[in-house]
């Protein structure tokens, strides 16, 4: 969730202190008007970017950020133009919390046609990302460049127009626009409904923010949105995020408003748009001309958004002019053709999925696995995705362990010779990998793995507590201790780790489901049952792991619950499944997991891996279906080939130990 970007805390949150910061002058140099293409990426389909140059030729990405009152540049490029930075008095503040404030001076930054000089730019701020996929991201273009001119942003068109004041002609519905040079804000009416068809009224005042993904709302309100509104836990990011910290430290709770209708930009939108609320305790803002906000993607992706900000109008407007979208990667490697090393290349034609063609390359690059182990590295995940595990094992044993450390790959390959039976070789290969790389966490995790397979579940530990301390983070790999915990039959270490796994991440389905499996010899029904339903209670309705959590409740002996579960989780989830196969894979999965309709799971995962043999979640299905028939040896056979096809997926690995564990029925 990309978060209104602020110089300060605005008034509209809190009236907290400012910092002074002058309005953008009109100063550009350029035509009228020019239409230039707005690029997409596949990973983040919310954003729009645009390329520009910065005090020379070579060309940038960029996201265009409505919702940011200054440019920004990443610390990495600011670098590799000898840009100096200096330290500003106060903080940006976004909703993901504060960075400190650098400030450099570009010379001149060069827009399709048009020249702005003598730019003052943040630098290095906390929260920006610094790619897009594998594409450099510069940084942001905010307000104080976007303000000098008409700003036409066609969605369905994939282009954006800027022009002098004055030359696009705006629709007869335009409305105002709320600018002072930093912030352009609309106001609205919010239409929200609840599932009983209780309807209330909203007035809000939303600023116009293309780097949001929908509606975002803040602060309290002496309104009766909060009748209306579900409350839960969800992660959020955005200006001010730490991005190196884990799932659960993005974890906030919030409000989630069923919003029904609005009219924005002159036209009404009637579709649902759930809106986040945040900071909701806060109390509301006295003579206030609406509740404060931030207005999307989700409500302006299917217009011509124009922003007048020099006359200070704003509409949405029918697209006439619907084109493809304009790939990032695609982009990236036209623009940047002599500047790719062989690696970055490939990945980019895998993103553009032309397989062929950086299978090729990648395969001359693994004939010199010593010059290219990360190639040799990309290509056996490559075979063994495509099923094709002895040619992964023999590219492997081409390069070195320390080679396998620093390509990420020691877990996946220390795993795959436990699970092929190679238990010895695990074990040296592991003892090998800390010897060479004892500050990676990765080796040490796959030393846990290793010893954990060959029953040694203290020195497991031990290895783990390694890990902990290398990553600094308490709460690290708590999915894996909380297993080794089980397997050691120490039951009270695998529910402390498990309940702290519930309280960080409720969403988190698995380790749920592995908890009450403690019920089955220990008498603790009760405070299972308990977490369970504390858990889920911290969710928004929908967010709910419905698969393991039917799984659970049928554990517990809740065979009601169990299927009710199961039956929404068939309608929230297989019903909107993107292949028949992936349906037939998610029907038998619920019905496996709620041990309902034990046939029919079976004919239909069968059918699935008669069509597509090599994933992994199908054969993962199937071991579950196994599994509640009561064939555990051919539960666990399956269960080891679906990690062997990755095998440093956890969740894969420790179902393949948990299988081989459990007694024939």
């Amino acid at each position: 969730m990309k978060a209104l970007f602020l110089i300060v805390v605005l008034t509209l949150l809190t009236p907290a202190c400012k910092l002074a910061h002058k309005s953008p002058t009109p100063g550009f140099r350029g035509p009228d008007s020019a239409t230039l293409p707005l690029y997409r990426s596949r990973f983040t389909d919310t954003k729009i970017f645009i390329e520009a140059t910065v005090n020379g030729d070579d060309r940038y990405l960029f996201l265009v950020d409505t919702g940011s009152s200054l440019t920004v540049l990443n610390q990495g490029i600011a670098d590799e133009l000898g840009l100096v930075s200096v330290r500003k008095p106060g903080e940006l503040v976004g909703i993901g919390g504060s960075s400190p404030w650098y400030s450099a001076n570009v010379e001149r930054l060069r827009i399709g046609p048009y020249s702005i000089n003598n730019l003052p730019v943040a630098v290095g701020v906390q929260g920006v990302p610094d790619d897009v996929g594998s594409v450099p991201l510069a940084g942001i273009i905010g307000n104080d460049v976007l303000g000098r001119f008409q700003v036409a942003i066609d969605y369905p068109g994939n282009t954006i127009q800027l022009a002098r004041p004055n030359t696009i002609v705006l629709p007869e519905h335009a409305v105002p626009l709320f600018f002072n040079g930093q912030h352009a804000l609309t106001r609205t009416t919010l239409t929200a409904r609840s599932e009983s068809g209780r309807t209330v009224e909203q007035p809000a005042l939303l600023e116009i923010d293309t780097g949001a993904r929908g509606l975002l709302l803040f602060g309290g309100t002496n309104g009766a949105l909060g009748t209306v509104a579900t409350e839960g836990v969800e992660p959020l990011a955005g200006i001010g995020t730490n991005t190196s910290l884990p799932l659960n430290g993005l974890l906030r709770t919030t409000r989630r408003v069923p919003i029904v209708r609005f009219p924005v930009g002159g036209k009404i939108i009637e579709q649902a748009q759930p809106a986040i609320w945040i900071d909701y305790s806060t109390p509301n803002r006295r003579h206030a001309a609406g509740m404060p906000g931030l207005l999307g993607y989700r409500a302006l992706k299917d217009h011509k958004v124009i922003i007048d900000y020099p006359s200070k109008r704003f509409a949405l407007d029918e697209s006439t002019n619907v084109q493809p979208v304009n790939d990032v990667v695609d982009w990236y490697l036209k623009s940047h053709r002599k500047e790719h090393d062989p690696m970055t290349r490939i990945r980019l034609l895998l993103m553009l999925d032309r397989v062929d063609e950086a299978l090729r390359r990648l395969e001359q690059l693994a004939k010199q696995p010593d010059q290219h182990p990360d190639a040799v590295v990309l290509l056996a995940r490559s075979r063994r995705a495509s099923g094709d595990l002895l040619s992964a094992h023999e590219l492997l044993s081409t390069i070195t362990i320390r080679d396998l450390v620093d390509h990420g790959e020691i877990i996946a390959w220390v795993n795959s010779l436990w699970l092929s039976g190679e238990n010895e070789q695990s074990l040296t290969q592991s003892e090998l990998a800390i010897q060479l790389a004892p500050d990676a966490a990765s080796a040490w995790l796959a030393r846990a793995d290793s010893l954990l397979a060959a029953g040694r579940t203290a020195e497991a530990r031990v290895a783990l507590a390694e890990v902990v301390h290398l990553s600094q983070n308490p709460d690290a790999h708590l999915l894996r201790r909380g297993f080794v915990s089980l397997v050691d039959g120490d039951v009270d270490g695998a529910l402390t780790h498990f309940r702290r796994i519930l309280r960080l991440n409720p969403s988190f389905g698995y380790p749920q489901w592995l908890y009450t499996t403690i019920s089955r010899e220990q008498t603790r029904e009760a405070l299972i049952a308990y977490d369970l339903n504390q858990a889920q209670e911290r969710l928004h309705p929908g967010d709910e792991p419905l698969d393991f959590l039917s799984a659970a409740w049928n554990i517990l002996g809740d065979q009601k619950r169990s299927e009710d579960l199961m039956k929404r989780g068939l309608q929230r989830d297989c019903e909107r499944a993107p292949a028949p196969v992936s349906k037939s894979n998610c029907v038998a999965w619920y019905q496996a997991m709620g041990v309902q309709e034990l046939s029919e799971a079976r004919k239909l995962i069968e059918g699935a891996l008669a069509s597509e043999p090599h994933r992994p979640e199908f054969m993962d299905t199937m071991a579950v279906v196994l599994e509640a028939q009561g064939d555990i040896a051919a539960a666990h056979s399956m269960a080891v080939k679906a990690a062997l096809h990755s095998p440093d997926d956890v969740y894969l690995f420790t179902q393949a130990l948990r299988l081989g564990q459990v007694p024939e029925q």
